[in-house]
C-alpha cells in the first residue's frame, strides 16, 4: 500500500462527513419551503370568519379585514363606524364607544348593520404604554342564531295565548323523587300565586278532597304499573278554602332505556262547567219532577173535588150530630187541596196572580219586619239594601211567599245551634249585565250561620216533600213551591251550602224596563166569583159538562144540578162535541176539562170556537194551561173548589 493512498477508515469518514452535509443542506431547504408556506398575518386576519376593525379615537375605521357591506375596504376607511349601523342603533354603539374609551376596559353588545345581519361585537381598547390610542371591535354573525331565538319567542309567545286562552296549566311528576311541579298557570288553579313550584306528591295530597285522595292514589299506581296515564279528575281545595275540580290529561316519560320515569300533562280548571252541568241536571231533574207531580196533583184534584162537593151535599142532608164529622172531612180535604196547590205552584201548573213592575226592596223590608216580629229574639234579621235599584215583574205576595220560607228554613237551622250570634243575612243587589234580561238582574241573598248542610242533601233541597226536619214540623214543600215561583217569574233559585259553614239562597230575577206594564191577561186567569145572591133566569141554562173522569161528571152534575142548571154531561172530547153538534142552540156554556185522554181540552176549545164564534167556555180542572187563553174562555175554576164557588163561577160567565 502507497503512502499516499487511503486508508479505509479514511474513506469511511469522508463518507460520512458528506452524508452528514447533504442531511444538513436537505433540512435547510425544508426549513426554507416551510418558511415560505408560513401564512401572514394579513392572510389570518383575510380569512377570519370574524369582523375584525380598528377603531381611532374619534370612531373611525382605519383598519378592516374586511367589508362591512358591498362597498370594498379601502372605501370604508376612513368612515366612521357608526355610519354603518342603523339610525336606531348608533346612540347605543357610540354610548358604548365612549365606556370602553373611559374604562379602559372590553365590552360587548350586538349591532345590526344597515344590511340586515346582528353582530355580537366585543369592544377592545387597545394601549400603548398604558393609554389606549384605538379601539379594535371584533364581530361575529350571529344573524342566523338572532333569527331562530326570534322564531322561538315567536314560537313561545304563541304557545303563551294558546294556553291562556285554552286555560291549560302544565305538570310534570317524577317518580323517583315523588315530585310534581308545575307552571304558573297551574298555581293560579290551586290559589298558590302567580309563580312556578315544585311540591312533594305528599303534600299535593294534602289539598285534595278527602273524599279524592284514595282514588287519585290508586289512580297513580295503576297509571304505573300500565305505564299509561288517563284522564284524572280531581277536586280540590285553595288555601282560602274554595274547592276547585280539575281535570288532568297526561303522558308517561321514559328515559333512553325505555324505562318510566314519570308523567307529563296538561291540567284544566273545569270547576265552572262542573257547575253548570250540575245545574243542567238539577233542572232536567225539576222539570221531570215537574210534570211527574202536575200528573199526580191532578188526579188528586179529580178526588178532592169529587170528596169536597159530596161532603158540602151531604152536609145539608143529614142530621146535625153528623155535620161536625162532614166538616171535619171537608178541613181534612181541603189542606189536602192546599198541599195540592202547593205542588202545582212547583210545578208551574197553578195561575199565578197579576204581576206588576216591583221594587223588590219593599218585599225584602217586609219579610224582615215579620222575621223580627216572630222569630226567635236571639236569632238576628239583618238586610242590606241599596239606595236605587231597578225593577222586576213580579207578584209581590208569591214573591214575599219564597222569602219567607228561605228565612223560615234559615231559622229551623239555627234553632238548637251553639252559634255565639246566630244571623239571617237578607243583601241585595243589582247585576248590570245578565244573560237573561238586558237591563241586567236582581240577585236576593239570604244567608245564615247556621250549620249548613252536605252536598247530597243540597242536591235534593228543591224536590217535593223531602225535608230533614222532624216528623210534623214541616211538609217538604217550601221550598220545592219557592222553586216553581221563581222559575215562573223567569229567575233562578241555587243553594251555597257545604256542611259547618252555614247556607246561601241566590234569588236571581231579570230586570225590565222602568215604565213596563204586564200584558192584560184577560179573562184566562183570574176567578170571576160570585152569583149566590143572583136572581135566576127565568128558564134554567143548559150547561154541557165534558168531563172524562166518571166520579167528578157525576158530582157537578149533582151541584150544578142542585144550583138549578140543566146539565148534558160527555164522558170525552168528541162525545162533547158531538153532543154540542147536534143542538148548539140550546147550550148556554160549555164546562171543559182541560186535561183528557183522546182530545186534549185544548183541542176541544178550538173546534168549539171554529163551530161558534160566540161560545162560552168555563174551564175545570187541576192542571192550568200556560200563556193567554182565547176570550171566549170566561172563566177557570180550580179543582177542587167549594159549591158555591163553582155556582157562582158559573153564574157570573153567563151573566157576562
Amino acid at each position: 500500500m502507497h503512502d499516499g493512498a487511503k486508508t479505509r477508515d479514511e474513506l469511511l469518514q469522508e463518507l460520512l462527513l458528506a452524508r452528514a452535509q447533504i442531511a444538513v443542506l436537505h433540512a435547510g431547504h425544508e426549513a426554507q419551503v416551510a418558511r415560505a408556506r408560513e401564512p401572514t398575518l394579513a392572510t389570518l386576519l383575510a380569512n377570519s370568519p370574524d369582523s375584525i376593525t380598528l377603531l381611532d379615537l374619534e370612531g373611525r375605521l382605519v383598519y378592516a379585514n374586511r367589508a362591512l357591506s358591498a362597498r370594498p375596504v379601502e372605501e370604508l376607511i376612513g368612515t366612521r363606524a357608526g355610519d354603518h349601523l342603523p339610525s336606531q342603533d348608533r346612540a347605543a354603539f357610540q354610548a358604548a364607544f365612549e365606556q370602553v374609551l373611559a374604562s379602559a376596559q372590553p365590552l360587548t353588545l350586538d349591532l345590526r348593520t344597515v344590511s340586515g345581519y346582528v353582530w355580537e361585537t366585543r369592544l377592545v381598547p387597545v394601549k400603548d404604554s398604558g393609554e389606549v390610542f384605538a379601539v379594535m371591535a371584533i364581530g361575529a354573525d350571529i344573524s342566523a342564531r338572532k333569527r331562530a331565538e326570534s322564531a322561538l319567542r315567536e314560537s313561545e309567545e304563541k304557545l303563551r295565548v294558546a294556553l291562556s286562552a285554552t286555560g291549560l296549566g302544565l305538570w310534570r311528576l317524577e317518580l323517583s323523587r315523588k315530585e310534581l311541579a308545575w307552571d304558573a298557570a297551574t298555581s293560579r288553579m290551586l290559589g298558590l300565586g302567580e309563580q312556578p313550584l315544585c311540591r312533594s306528591l305528599a303534600a299535593y295530597e294534602q289539598v285534595l278532597h278527602p273524599d279524592d285522595r284514595g282514588r287519585v292514589l290508586d289512580a297513580l299506581t295503576r297509571y304505573v304499573e300500565r305505564g299509561v296515564y288517563e284522564d284524572l279528575e280531581q277536586r280540590v281545595y285553595t288555601p282560602d278554602g274554595e274547592l276547585r275540580t280539575l281535570l288532568s290529561k297526561g303522558s308517561p316519560l321514559r328515559n333512553s332505556d325505555g324505562e318510566l320515569i314519570g308523567f307529563s300533562g296538561g291540567i284544566f280548571d273545569i270547576t265552572e262547567r262542573k257547575r253548570l252541568e250540575e245545574q243542567l241536571r238539577q233542572s232536567q231533574k225539576m222539570e221531570a219532577l215537574g210534570q211527574l207531580t202536575a200528573g199526580i196533583a191532578h188526579n188528586f184534584n179529580n178526588m178532592l173535588t169529587v170528596i169536597l162537593s159530596n161532603v158540602l151535599v151531604a152536609e145539608s142532608r143529614v142530621p146535625e150530630e153528623l155535620r161536625p164529622r162532614l166538616r171535619d172531612a171537608e178541613h181534612a180535604a181541603r189542606r189536602a187541596a192546599d198541599m195540592v196547590r202547593e205542588l202545582m205552584v212547583f210545578a208551574r201548573r197553578y195561575p199565578t196572580s197579576s204581576k206588576q213592575p216591583l221594587d223588590v226592596r219593599e218585599v225584602v223590608s217586609r219579610t224582615v219586619d215579620i222575621c223580627r216580629t216572630t222569630f226567635d229574639r236571639n236569632i238576628e234579621v239583618v238586610a242590606a239594601l241599596p239606595e236605587a235599584i231597578g225593577l222586576v215583574l213580579a207578584d209581590a205576595g208569591q214573591l214575599e211567599q219564597v222569602l219567607l220560607n228561605i228565612c223560615l228554613n234559615a231559622r229551623d237551622a239555627l234553632e238548637g245551634q251553639t252559634t255565639p250570634r246566630p244571623v239571617i243575612d237578607l243583601c241585595v243587589k243589582h247585576t248590570a249585565q245578565a244573560a237573561c234580561s238586558p237591563r241586567g238582574e236582581l240577585m236576593i241573598r239570604i244567608s245564615d250561620n247556621g250549620p249548613g248542610m252536605s252536598a247530597d242533601v243540597k242536591s235534593r233541597i228543591f224536590e217535593p216533600f223531602f225535608t230533614t226536619k222532624d216528623v210534623g214540623r214541616g211538609t217538604g214543600l217550601g221550598l220545592a213551591t219557592a222553586y216553581g215561583s221563581i222559575v215562573d217569574h223567569g229567575g233562578t233559585i241555587e243553594c251555597e251550602s257545604k256542611e259547618g259553614a252555614g247556607a246561601s239562597f241566590v234569588v236571581r230575577l231579570p230586570c225590565i224596563e222602568p215604565a213596563r206594564v204586564p200584558a192584560d191577561r184577560g179573562t184566562g186567569r183570574s176567578l170571576a166569583r160570585g152569583g149566590a145572591g143572583m136572581d135566576p133566569k127565568s128558564a134554567q141554562p143548559t150547561i154541557l159538562l165534558i168531563e172524562d173522569e166518571v166520579l167528578v161528571r157525576r158530582t157537578t152534575s149533582t151541584v150544578l144540578s142542585t144550583g138549578g142548571y140543566d146539565v148534558i154531561e160527555a164522558a170525552d172530547g168528541e162525545e162533547g162535541l158531538l153532543l154540542y153538534d147536534r143542538q148548539p142552540s140550546r147550550i148556554d156554556l160549555v164546562l171543559l176539562d182541560w186535561s183528557m185522554p183522546r182530545l186534549s181540552g185544548q183541542r176541544v176549545l178550538e173546534e168549539l170556537v171554529r163551530r161558534s164564534p160566540g161560545v162560552k167556555v168555563v174551564l175545570f180542572s187541576g192542571c192550568y194551561p200556560a200563556g193567554d187563553l182565547q176570550p171566549n174562555v170566561r172563566a177557570i175554576i180550580p179543582k177542587p173548589s167549594a159549591v158555591d164557588s163553582v155556582l157562582g163561577t158559573i153564574r157570573a160567565a153567563l151573566d157576562a
